[in-house]
């Protein structure tokens, strides 16, 4: 199983899509379905919210396939290094979740929007932008030095993943050396997943599966139904670097998520 979905309230599950409807103090429940499709979906969040102001995630698969009781969000995105979990176990019990930001104006472009879900789906590889990135204090002259073809399909700007930039990079490790470090070990880990760290869960490595709860602080009057046999987790998120330094001028509209199940084997 596999769903991926943009943070615009828009579930999508295989080649289907549509719109989830909320209720900030409301969560309704139908009968389960047998045989039914699990649909992620993710409660609404702030149309505009600034970068690296935190954000209520809830994620609910409705139905949560049966045996199933955790999710795992990626190693190289919890944001401090005791959140880390000790070791990672490939268990059938637990949903692997992957995350993706692009930029908005390339979603725009139905060619990049459809490339992005199909990576959503784990249906095709994007490419990943590398290298320095334009900041908000202007780049080095040997920056501006290298020529860049504005049709390279590893640019944001062309709907490849966004990845921090050097300046975020070097402003996160200072955000990290004023908390109380951990065993140097544990913080080598840590660090070592600096240049993959732009989506940033402040929450623990592994996330256990609850019912739905009801929302809170959203001005929403409609209501979000589920089944009997929904789950949810929840997982505080910001985005680490500027949409500026991508030279993309609308912002981060979406954070593409994908699920997978472990297949394990004798």
């Amino acid at each position: 199983m596999r769903s991926g979905f943009p943070l615009n309230h828009t579930i999508i599950s295989g080649n289907q899509m549509s719109s989830a409807t909320v209720n900030p103090n409301e969560v309704g429940r139908l009968p389960h379905k047998l045989n039914a499709i699990p649909q992620l979906h993710v409660n609404p969040i702030p149309i505009k919210s600034r970068v690296e102001t935190q954000i209520s995630i809830k994620l609910t698969l409705d139905p949560l396939p049966q045996g199933v009781t955790k999710l795992h969000l990626p190693t190289h995105s919890i944001s401090k290094a005791k959140l880390l979990a000790k070791e990672v176990i490939k268990a059938p019990d637990t949903l692997e979740l992957s995350t993706m930001l692009v930029c908005t104006s390339a979603m725009q472009n139905s060619d990049n929007k459809t490339r992005a879900l199909r990576v959503a789906r784990g249906e095709e590889m994007l490419p990943k932008s590398e290298g320095t990135r334009r900041s908000s204090t202007g780049d080095s002259k040997k920056d501006h030095d290298i020529p860049v073809d504005p049709n390279d399909p590893n640019l944001p700007q062309n709907g490849a993943e966004v990845k921090i930039c050097d300046n975020c990079i070097n402003r996160e490790r200072k955000r990290a050396a004023r908390k109380k470090q951990r065993k140097q070990e544990e913080e080598d880990i840590w660090n070592s997943y600096e240049r993959d760290r732009v989506v940033v869960f402040n929450t623990t490595e592994y996330q256990n599966f609850h019912p739905p709860t009801p929302l809170k602080d959203d001005p929403s009057d409609n209501i979000m139904i589920f089944s009997d046999s929904a789950m949810q987790i929840d997982a505080p998120m910001r985005i680490a670097c500027y949409c500026r330094h991508m030279n993309e001028k609308i912002g981060f509209r979406y954070a593409t998520y994908s699920l997978a199940v472990n297949k394990v084997t004798d």
